[in-house]
């Protein structure tokens, strides 16, 4: 058997990537990508492709996607990025995640393809997801894209239905300084003749997605806004069908439109004839309650212990849902909770300080916020961390140990904790809240 020290997997995790190496991990563009796939034999070649993109909730629309394929009877491969505790999580057919050994023998197989191609860990990782995928002869594909879309690895494929669930403020260094520049990066994923689905977008954003579809030729489709009933339950309008009394395993107003650009991309794979839908609400009922199962979903409000919840949000408009979201499962306990939070250096913390101050405004007592570090090129130390946090209108102290031993002091107490603010903290809090399990 590999293990994950082994010097083929080493050799993958040594490729460039964005989240350790920042800028100069990111090669914008097709041919490495291109490359890859002809190298491994073309994988992708007619396959039913579904690309998502956007800000926020993509990789939740893409696992609700999966899920209510693979609960349909489709079998489906998943990609998504980046991986939490270990990389064969990026690449998924009905939940279950490439294995290290696999994953070593793909190194190995493809270095010398790899040595000429010079690609980046994304484009490296991406290539290795279609190969599973097509090894385990899954029909449909949903992929998450990774930066952007214009210009991302993903975008060299071609989507049956396109998707951009959200335009907010993030990686303006990137895309452009306005909201309609990132729309019109992330548009880029959309294709001549097929759906582009959107979510809930701005006007500024909304305008200029609608732009470049009318453009390229694309049939952009904007369902109707998703309704919540008093007793928690959504309605849902896509195209073809309007489904009540659905209970989704994901709280917030925000996780209702993912669920209502999920549904929406099912029914139009499937082409279903109006009023009937050849996949029964009873399945798509079973695709959301079983989301985690069946997608491999993680740290997505995930209550991991009844006392913590970890969730991957890192910029203002995922962290307000996730802030949301805690607060109204730990109020019992009111003021005692705790937030453990760690930023990479491109995010706007004092932002989420403010929006952190308004979400637990109506709580007898602001929560104790304890800030951890990030590591590599765009990491940020705990320090800087808590003055941004202070800056936006949150107090916050920094820790001076890891977020494991944090836990360890919290978990006797049973004071409700929330773990968030990057992929690298969650992981951390996963690593040891998976082995009291």
């Amino acid at each position: 058997m590999h293990d994950a020290g082994e010097p083929s997997l080493q050799r993958l995790m040594a490729l460039p990537a964005f989240s350790t190496s920042g800028k100069v991990a990111l090669k914008p563009g097709f041919e490495r990508i291109r490359a890859l796939l002809a190298g491994m034999g073309s994988p992708e070649r007619g396959r039913e492709i579904v690309l998502i993109a956007g800000t926020n909730g993509k990789g939740s629309t893409a696992s609700m996607l999966a899920a209510l394929s693979t609960a349909a009877g489709v079998r489906t491969g998943l990609h998504t990025s980046p991986h939490l505790l270990h990389v064969g999580e990026r690449m998924r057919v009905d939940g279950v995640a490439a294995s290290a050994d696999w994953l070593a023998a793909q190194t190995e197989r493809y270095s010398g393809l790899f040595d000429r191609v010079e690609p980046s860990f994304f484009e490296a990782t991406l290539a290795l997801s279609l190969v599973w995928f097509a090894e385990h002869d899954a029909r449909r594909w949903v992929i998450e894209v990774g930066l952007g879309g214009r210009l991302d690895a993903t975008n060299a494929l071609d989507p049956a239905v396109s998707v951009v669930t959200s335009i907010g403020w993030d990686h303006v260094d990137l895309l452009g300084p306005g909201l309609a520049d990132i729309a019109r990066e992330k548009a880029g994923i959309a294709r001549a003749g097929r759906p582009l689905l959107v979510g809930a977008l701005p006007e500024e954003a909304r305008s200029a997605i609608a732009a470049h579809a009318a453009t390229v030729g694309a049939r952009l489709m904007e369902p109707a806004g998703p309704q919540q009933a008093i007793d928690g339950t959504w309605t849902l309008q896509t195209p073809l069908r309007r489904a009540a009394g659905l209970r989704l395993p994901l709280s917030g107003p925000h996780q209702g439109m993912n669920a209502l650009l999920a549904l929406s991309a099912l029914d139009l794979l499937h082409g279903s004839p109006v009023p009937e839908s050849p996949v029964p609400e009873s399945i798509v009922q079973h695709g959301f309650v079983d989301l985690h199962v069946l997608s491999g979903l993680r740290a997505r409000q995930e209550w991991v212990q009844p006392w913590c919840m970890v969730d991957v949000g890192h910029n203002p408009d995922a962290l307000e849902g996730t802030f949301r979201s805690f607060q109204q499962a730990s109020r019992p306990d009111a003021g005692a909770a705790v937030l453990v939070l760690g930023f990479l250096g491109d995010k706007d913390v004092e932002a989420i300080g403010r929006i952190a101050r308004e979400v637990f405004l109506d709580m007898d007592l602001q929560p104790e916020i304890v800030t951890v570090p990030t590591t590599g090129a765009r990491g940020m130390e705990a320090g800087e961390a808590a003055m941004r946090l202070q800056a936006g209108g949150c107090r916050a102290t920094p820790a001076t140990r890891p977020v494991a031993d944090l836990l360890y002091d919290l978990a006797p107490a049973g004071r409700p904790v929330l773990v968030a603010g990057s992929h690298q903290v969650a992981a951390e809090a996963l690593r040891w809240l998976d082995r009291r399990r």
